[in-house]
């Protein structure tokens, strides 16, 4: 069953390594009709009941607070406003930039060419790799 998943993964690799250039073209696919609400939710749920979130927030806030004001709500209130405030700037621009670049990148026919040849040796070479691997 090894020798087949590993003869498989080169076949795969060859197969892409030695494909025309007409089947390296970026598709566009279909969006979905989720909504901006059902995202937006969905991402909310996610990090409160993310336990690293409350652990972050438990251990590594008081820190910044004054020994006097540490039964205050205040503070811990301005240092999370802090913190999600410098997320949210920090994950719009990331989204912008990656969306920019990635745009760039779909319309480059030689980083399409160059990211196929480069993953079909991945491919290659994990088959070899699990080909010579002895256990």
């Amino acid at each position: 069953m090894k020798y087949l998943g590993a003869a498989y993964l080169v076949y795969l690799g060859t197969k892409a390594l030695f494909s025309k250039k007409e089947n390296l073209k970026f598709t566009e696919q279909q969006e979905e009709n989720e909504s901006i609400w059902t995202s937006f939710s969905s991402g909310v749920i996610t990090n409160v009941l993310n336990p690293k979130v409350a652990l972050f927030f438990i251990s590594f806030f008081p820190q910044f607070i004054n020994k006097e004001n540490i039964d205050s709500v205040l503070p811990f209130f301005i240092l999370g406003l802090t913190y999600s405030g410098l997320g949210i700037i920090w994950c719009f621009m990331l989204a912008y930039f990656s969306s920019m670049f990635s745009n760039k990148l779909k319309k480059s026919e030689k980083f399409n060419v160059l990211l196929n040849k480069f993953s079909s040796l991945i491919y290659i070479l994990m088959g070899l790799k699990i080909a010579l691997t002895k256990k």
